[in-house]
């Protein structure tokens, strides 16, 4: 039997040669992240100057941050170990905080390389193996389109450059520029447009809990959620800008139309410089005490702050910490007090993590400082700073002393007691969980941390960023120029800014049309899906989602303003699917609604109202007429109509022959009004 030889040309010989030394050398003699706590050459999650780097494929990238990732969930050997060699050779010439981009641009191209060719050699890649992975981030649905494929077109030039693959992709170019960019296709898509800005009802629940705190007591964390977002509607601002506050960081003084203007006055990360930004006049009081409850709550966190740079080996003297010397044997219970905790197990549990043991005798202030030290250290790995330092983008950052920030560990817990003793650096996510409506598994607890949420509004959402979205769009709005929104809003360019806005349309051509004394055209009526046409009118007959209007329109408009369901004049069909699904629908939203309510009643947070006792008629009414909907005994088919009188102006003028009296404590008033108002004329003669 022969022997079979694989021979390769000199090329193929030449790029594995080149990718082997690339990797040798990554691995050997960059010595970038080298320094960092838990950096491993073979670890599948690296730690960064900026945040972990995961090496997942494309297909589990959705993997929780905090599961160990398993060899089934990584890139595929070798294409693992030029990834690695990627990011590191790469970030060690520049370092930067988008390189999540380069991340998923790679996990595109191993996808792609294994979808076209069976496995993922990065030598074998050429033009069409770019392509499929542009083709699957528009599958997978990447939000970044421009700056990935920028990213992957930086790949395919190193590539080039260091001779790894055969192909000449020195010239490849993504697609995604033009009418295909970010900016393009944002302006072109209505729907995207409107996610980029915040809810009008997230806005005003968020302002009631703020306002709620002039009148009673709120925890730390509501204080956090509402304040930040109020600095964040004083002017444009990136929520990680928060962490270069000083403790006060705003300024009045008296602007060049001899008028009192207030500023936000901090150093901006991304543009390296210190900036003085303009807070509207109606927001001024507000941003004041914002920053006064900030000022409050993060007191005690600078005293410990400034206490650790001071004197970092003697025990921090907090309020709850027993009175006794520093070198006395300290009981369970005041080993408790000293280390801040709730109580003894989660003293214990401290211990453990510290030292191994479940050891709590024998402990003295001085002795247990040292651990209470050390576990600083691990908690604010840059401290006295919040941020690194030796980044470029971070100038002269403040010490958590001189932080509006600063706050300890635990201190934002609805559900644990707040340390004494333990700092913990702010993140983003300190505010953007607080701020989604979903689940989160903590152990064996399913919990949602939302503030909104908590207060009773559910379902609501914000991001950060939509706040800046939302300054833009208003700025624009009320006529303020482009220049002056860029600076305001520290960007580079205008062209970055007009990403920002938002207007609408319809509202921009009225304003033109003011302006230049033209008439602005009729609005054009967009078109409208299946489920819609479904529900429309049809001939001379009007339908509703709820069965057939008998109105005659011919004489006068709707008297009910369309509330069909409280209408003595709409036909029901018994057995008609649909009409019972809507009947249902605004039963449903009417429950939820008075359930909300009245679990604010029974809180004590609100007074019955009339608002709530005529829904509850409603919602009686509507139950009553589902049971018949549903009733088998009645064949399907059957007219079905809502009896009683509705009120109207011209038959209150005709019939308006005789004085009715209104009578208390009668079940049936009929004298020619709607129920909804005979219900509200009831009420009010009922109090006292």
């Amino acid at each position: 039997m022969s022997n079979v030889v694989y021979f390769k040309s000199r090329a193929s010989l030449s790029t594995e040669k080149n990718l082997y030394e690339l990797i040798i050398f990554s691995r050997d003699n960059v010595t970038l992240w080298g320094d960092l706590e838990g950096f491993d050459w073979e670890a599948a999650v690296w730690p960064t100057h900026y945040r972990p780097i995961r090496f997942l494929s494309l297909y589990e990238r959705g993997l929780h941050p905090s599961k160990v990732p398993k060899e089934q969930h990584l890139m595929t050997s070798p294409f693992i170990w030029f990834a690695k060699s990627y990011l590191r050779y790469t970030q060690n010439i520049l370092k930067t905080k988008t390189f999540k981009r380069a991340v998923a641009s790679l996990q595109l191209l191993e996808a792609a390389l294994i979808e076209i060719n069976g496995s993922a050699d990065v030598t074998k890649i050429s033009g069409k193996h770019l392509d499929r992975a542009v083709e699957l981030m528009i599958c997978e649905e990447f939000k970044d389109r421009q700056g990935i494929g920028s990213a992957l077109q930086n790949i395919a030039k190193h590539l080039a450059t260091w001779n790894i693959c055969t192909s000449n992709l020195k010239h490849w170019k993504h697609p995604f520029i033009g009418k295909d960019s970010n900016a393009s296709v944002l302006k072109s898509d209505p729907n995207s447009a409107i996610k980029k800005l915040p809810s009008d009802d997230t806005l005003l629940a968020i302002a009631e809990i703020f306002a709620n705190g002039y009148t009673s007591v709120q925890d730390d964390e509501d204080i956090f959620i509402t304040c930040v977002t109020c600095l964040l509607l004083c002017a444009p601002m990136r929520i990680n800008e928060m962490l270069f506050f000083r403790t006060n960081p705003l300024k009045e003084e008296t602007d060049s139309n001899g008028k009192s203007q207030l500023y936000i006055s901090y150093w901006v990360p991304k543009n390296g410089r210190y900036v003085n930004k303009e807070i509207p006049e109606v927001m001024a009081p507000l941003a004041k005490e914002a920053v006064k409850r900030l000022q409050k709550i993060t007191e005690d966190s600078r005293l410990l702050a400034r206490h650790i740079e001071n004197n970092p080996n003697i025990f921090y003297r907090h309020s709850q910490c027993p009175n006794m010397s520093d070198d006395q044997i300290l009981t369970q219970e005041e080993l408790t007090q000293a280390l801040g905790f709730a109580n003894s197990k989660n003293v214990e549990s401290f211990i453990y993590r510290c030292t191994g043991k479940y050891k709590c005798k024998g402990w003295t202030l001085n002795s247990i400082w040292t651990l209470i030290r050390n576990e600083n250290k691990k908690l604010n790995p840059f401290f006295p700073y919040q941020v690194d330092p030796t980044d470029s983008s971070s100038g002269s950052p403040l010490r958590m002393s001189e932080s509006l920030m600063c706050f300890r560990y635990q201190q934002l817990s609805t559900r644990n007691q707040t340390n004494s003793v333990l700092l913990a650096p702010m993140n983003d996510d300190y505010y953007t969980k607080r701020l989604e409506s979903r689940d989160l598994k903590r152990g064996n607890k399913i919990v949602n941390m939302s503030v909104l949420l908590k207060h009773g509004y559910e379902g609501l959402e914000l991001r950060s960023h939509q706040l800046r979205h939302f300054l833009n769009t208003v700025a624009d709005e009320a006529g303020v120029g482009i220049e002056a929104i860029t600076r305001w809003s520290t960007r580079a360019s205008q062209a970055q800014s007009r990403v920002y806005m938002h207007g609408d349309p319809d509202r921009k051509a009225q304003k033109i049309a003011a302006q230049t004394g033209l008439t602005p055209s009729q609005k054009t009526s967009m078109p409208i899906t299946q489920d819609e046409y479904r529900v429309m009118d049809f001939g001379p007959i009007i339908t509703t989602r709820y069965g057939v209007c008998t109105h005659d329109y011919t004489l006068t408009p709707c008297n009910k303003h369309a509330d069909c369901l409280n209408c003595s004049e709409l036909l029901i069909c018994k057995g008609h699917r649909r009409s019972l699904e809507a009947i249902t629908e605004e039963r449903n939203h009417i429950k939820e609604n008075l359930d909300a309510a009245q679990a604010a009643i029974d809180a004590g947070r609100r007074v019955a109202s009339r608002w709530q006792q005529v829904h509850l008629q409603t919602l009686e009414r509507l139950n009553r007429l589902i049971e018949i909907m549903t009733d088998e005994n009645i064949a399907d088919g059957s007219p079905i109509k809502i009896q009683g009188t509705d009120f109207s102006h011209q038959m209150r003028i005709l019939n308006n022959t005789e004085t009715k009296s209104l009578e208390k404590n009668v079940d049936v008033i009929d004298f020619g009004y709607s129920d909804d108002l005979a219900a509200c004329l009831r009420l009010l003669s009922e109090e006292n």
